[in-house]
């Protein structure tokens, strides 16, 4: 038995409306296209029972169900008045419904915009990030750091349940996304526009995670998958850095730390040792020391060498012997997710609970990669082309491994007050191995340099919160909500390891002697002719050809390195909102006064510890792992050895604090049905202080407070449409990196990043205009221009006196974005009811930005290029994104099918000293396709084809129309296959 509802005045669908068969407990209820349908009926006759909240019920008698048939039976039901003074509608709402959020965006007081997980899983992504590229005017780079509207992460924030969370890049503002798995993900929301209530740095946009709540009954979940990537996987060419047994739960960490006779000992140079020190070593008093000879003296300081030169040797021979990526057979990519949830009776009142597990292990490989380096060498009137400074082939393999817990519990007492407790944990581990190989002409024409470099990082992060809601009935339904949040981050990435070296090939001749010794150093040396080459060695030969020459220029290039770093850091926050309902007229419009406040504190401890291997008179034949042999490593004054180098320098740790004091008010104003106002400030008070562990550097320190006001307007034109408008002004703040007196090399693109202690932060200007129309649930169509004036922006800039290329931060003077957004949804129902079961969508986002040129820099690119204007792009921001889908839904057959486009545009990813063009990441076409069907009643299965065009990862340098590619690779199509059951 299958039909429609609708309202017999209107004709409008009842979404929700009931219909049971009269005498039994069999039933359903319409969808939201106001259909139904009651399968697995025996073949009879039967009365239909109908039923919906203010609908008169009403019954339809004899109807007849036949065999192997369709029965169609469309009702239209008559409303019925009841007269009463009051009455509350309470049901949970599935926040992970696509409806929701469009629901939530349509009764929202902001521009708002969002997606669930609903829709997630249409889109087949695995983590955060990902799925956050398939909303208005969102981008992603490198599938972790979110832009919202084209801004750098600098503008977007991220919180988990309305709580703060770090980010675990130390260079950046944003959070990594893809920490986050979709399994614990019930909807994310994105506020583009600012309230008093929210947190005000932000300009492009809020992005609020919301995990997974409690059901209302138990439900078991369960689902495993397997994905096949065309490069990665069964390459027996896959590289990889050293592995370790933790690395199976991203654990690895702990093996990989310093070796304790380093860790415990400091590292001296080679014969290092003063009379003070070999007095020390010895056991002597001072009065003892004096009374000695000048060779006895001597014999102490010599054995104070010796034991120390010893040390030496075994500290440089401890460190693992891998400098070179190991090949291995990379395997199938996995994922696999367990939930489980229920709702109980606790003394009478309601406790829910939810839990779940997740983990999933990703390859990824190329060996197609291009690295390139290019300098404008030059007056640009005069200079057709960049010229080469570094062209090298890029092989690279990445191992990932995630897993995640999830807990949430929630107590509900009394008649609207419920506390919940949530706990998080994430954990990531990345295995990184990569070799580079090519020309080096910026340092020598014949040269081919060789990069092998290799990198764990582990990332994790536990999250604690305890937050509760209240309403009190009898205070005029006053309600507030509070909320206490810990959330203790780390990121290790030990022993990170960088071997640089070079080769040139020469045309030589060699000299042997007649036992086929070679003779060359010792003929060139003493200048013989041939004569007396013969005389010395009688029947000599001499071979003329090509000689590979190889060698570890540390003139060049840096010597062999390994580094360690560990980021700690803690975040926690205290707020609390208030909201006091007033002018509840007869319609039911109520407005609300709402105040409340907010207090976060970070810290943060960064370290850095770096120990480079020099050679002494050791030559370097190609061999690493000769080169690198204990044999080598033995430190012995006189001959020829390699020996560990402590290159650490204390100004590249610090210790970084932050705290934020705001309080706000405001009001939620609904003066008609049609207009709705909210205004409010905020007041925030900052204050940041970074410290190196270098005394003498200079102290980061902002100390800031702001007033930060919020106009919104909504105007509804009828039910469907609604006009917005937005007015704010918010704040950007540096991070404790950028702010911090730290240097640090960065092995991926050879430059050296600078803090500014002087940095202030960013005030920013935002206005918006939205209209919406909702034609029917589940559709939308929405026109959005939005611009903002940035004063004192931050932006990443050269620092015009480094001799090298060394990036800093600098606030520039100001700078502006304005941009327009579109967004389509539509069911094709209306073409015919045939096509019911088709959707599709667009959003689309066009932006343009502008922002000034430090004076400094912009004096060194005019140097070179006379004519460049003052201005250029906002760093990080895109001109435009688009998005597109078209998905099929059949409920009945349980078969669901979609396919997904998304492409962001051209954005500046580096800024390059002087003329010479700065680097842009180039556009990515992302095509997804999946299909998914129901087995029974409890399983699923899902195919899955990712990244279907496999189009090129770039990142170019324009000029004179030429495109340079400073990094490019692709990544290969994944195809997946999911088993989930659900019970």
């Amino acid at each position: 038995l299958e039909g429609k509802i609708t309202d017999w005045e209107t004709g409008e669908e009842l979404i929700g409306a009931t219909v049971l068969i009269a005498g039994t407990t069999t039933g359903t209820a319409a969808d939201l296209n106001g259909d139904y349908s009651i399968g697995n009926l025996e073949p009879g006759v039967y009365s239909v029972v109908f039923q919906f909240i203010s609908y008169a019920p009403d019954t339809v008698k004899n109807i007849r169900i036949k065999a192997n048939e369709f029965t169609r039976l469309d009702f239209a039901m008559r409303s019925a008045v009841v007269k009463m003074d009051e009455f509350i509608v309470e049901a949970k709402a599935n926040k992970g419904g696509m409806f929701y959020m469009l629901n939530s965006k349509q009764q929202s007081a902001v521009l708002l915009d969002g997606i669930s997980s609903r829709e997630i899983a249409r889109g087949g992504d695995s983590d955060v990030a990902g799925a956050l590229k398939r909303v208005t005017g969102v981008s992603v780079e490198n599938g972790k750091y979110v832009y919202v509207r084209g801004l750098s992460d600098r503008y977007s924030k991220t919180t988990l349940n309305s709580a703060v969370i770090p980010s675990l890049d130390p260079r950046r503002n944003a959070v990594q996304l893809d920490m986050f798995p979709v399994s614990m993900v019930d909807n994310i929301s994105i506020y583009k526009t600012y309230t008093a209530e929210l947190p005000a740095d932000f300009s492009g946009g809020l992005i609020n995670i919301a995990t997974k709540e409690h059901p209302d009954n138990f439900t078991l979940t369960f689902d495993a998958g397997l994905s096949y990537n065309t490069q990665a996987t069964f390459n027996p060419g896959f590289f990889s850095a050293n592995t370790a047994s933790g690395d199976l739960f991203a654990l690895g960490s702990g093996e990989r730390k310093i070796p304790e006779v380093v860790a415990q000992n400091p590292v001296n140079p080679v014969d290092f040792s003063s009379y003070e020190e070999a007095r020390t070593d010895a056991g002597l008093s001072e009065q003892e020391w004096n009374a000695l000879s000048y060779s006895e003296k001597q014999d102490y300081l010599m054995q104070s060498r010796t034991r120390r030169n010893e040390l030496l040797t075994r500290q440089t021979k401890s460190f693992n012997k891998s400098w070179t990526p190991a090949k291995q057979k990379a395997g199938l990519n996995q994922s696999y997710n367990f939930s489980i949830g229920n709702k109980v009776m606790l003394f009478g009142n309601e406790l829910g609970f939810n839990a779940g597990l997740t983990y999933s292990l990703t390859n990824r490989f190329y060996n197609n990669g291009i690295t390139g380096r290019y300098t404008l060498t030059g007056n640009v009137d005069d200079v057709n082309e960049l010229t080469t400074q570094q062209l090298l082939r890029d092989s690279r393999g990445d191992q990932s491994r995630r897993w995640g817990v999830l807990g949430n519990l929630t107590y509900h007492f009394g008649i609207k007050n419920e506390v919940t407790f949530s706990y998080l944990h994430n954990q990531n581990g990345l295995n990184s191995g990569r070799y580079q190989e090519g020309v080096n002409p910026s340092d020598d024409v014949n040269m081919t340099i060789r990069i092998n470099s290799g990198r764990y990082i582990e990332r994790s992060m536990d999250v604690f919160q305890l937050r509760g809601k209240h309403t009190a009935i009898r205070l005029g339904g006053l309600s507030f909500d509070w909320l206490f949040s810990q959330v203790n981050s780390r990121m290790k990435t030990p022993d990170l390891r960088v071997f640089t070296n070079d080769y040139t090939v020469q045309e030589v001749n060699r000299y042997y002697d007649a036992e086929g010794n070679d003779i060359t150093d010792y003929v060139i040396g003493e200048e013989l002719t041939e004569d007396e080459i013969e005389a010395e060695f009688p029947g000599y030969t001499v071979y003329n050809g090509k000689d590979t020459l190889y060698n570890v220029s540390v003139n060049l290039y840096p010597a062999p390195t390994r580094y360690f770093r560990d980021m700690y850091e803690t975040n926690r926050q205290a707020s609390m909102n208030v909201s006091i309902p007033f002018n509840r007229n007869k319609q039911g419009r109520e407005s609300e006064i709402k105040f409340g406040g907010l207090y976060v504190s970070k810290s943060r401890s960064m370290d850095e510890l770096r120990y480079s291997f020099i050679a002494q008179g050791i030559q370097y034949n190609g061999n690493d792992a000769a080169y690198f042999s204990d044999e080598n490593m033995n430190v012995v004054p006189g001959n020829r050895y390699l020996y560990l180098r402590d290159d650490t320098e204390n100004r590249n740790s610090y210790r970084a604090t932050e705290s934020v004091l705001a309080a706000y008010a405001m009001a939620d104003w609904k003066l008609m049905k049609s207009l709705r106002l909210t205004a409010g400030l905020r007041i925030e008070t900052t204050d940041i202080h970074t410290r190196s562990l270098d005394t003498a550097q200079a102290e980061g320190k902002l100390n800031k407070t702001d007033l930060l006001p919020a106009l919104n307007a909504v105007y509804s034109l009828n039910e469907k449409m609604k006009l917005r408008a937005g007015g704010s002004r918010t704040l950007a703040r540096p991070t404790f990196r950028e702010l911090a007196p730290f240097a640090n090399y960065d092995f991926e693109d050879g430059f050296v990043y600078v803090g500014n202690t002087a940095l202030d932060r960013t005030l920013i200007d935002n206005f918006d205009l939205r209209w919406e129309l909702y034609p029917q649930p589940g559709e939308i169509y929405s026109v959005s221009f939005f611009y903002k004036n940035f004063h004192n922006p931050i932006e990443k800039v050269v620092n015009p006196e480094a001799q090298n290329v060394e990036i800093t931060w600098e606030n520039v003077a100001k700078g502006n974005v304005y941009g327009l957004e579109l967004e389509f949804r539509k069911s094709l129902g209306f073409i015919s009811r045939k096509l019911s079961d088709l959707s599709l969508g667009t959003n689309i986002a066009l932006i343009r930005s502008k922002t000034t040129i430090d004076p400094d820099e912009l004096e060194q690119i005019r140097a070179q290029d006379p004519s460049h204007p003052d201005t250029r792009d906002m760093f990080g921001q895109a001109p435009f994104v688009i998005n597109a889908y078209i998905a099929y839904l059949n409920r009945k057959a349980g078969m669901e099918i979609n396919t997904t486009y998304n492409v962001i545009g051209p954005r500046m990813s580096l800024v390059i000293k002087g003329g010479t063009p700065n680097v842009y990441e180039q556009p990515f076409h992302l095509l997804n396709f999946n299909i998914s069907k129901t087995i029974g009643e409890h399983f699923s299965l899902k195919f899955s084809v990712n990244n279907i065009l496999n189009s090129r990862k770039r990142e170019t340098q324009q000029y004179r129309g030429q495109s340079y590619d400073f990094q490019s690779y692709t990544i290969g199509t994944n195809f997946g296959l999911t088993l989930k059951y659900s019970l």
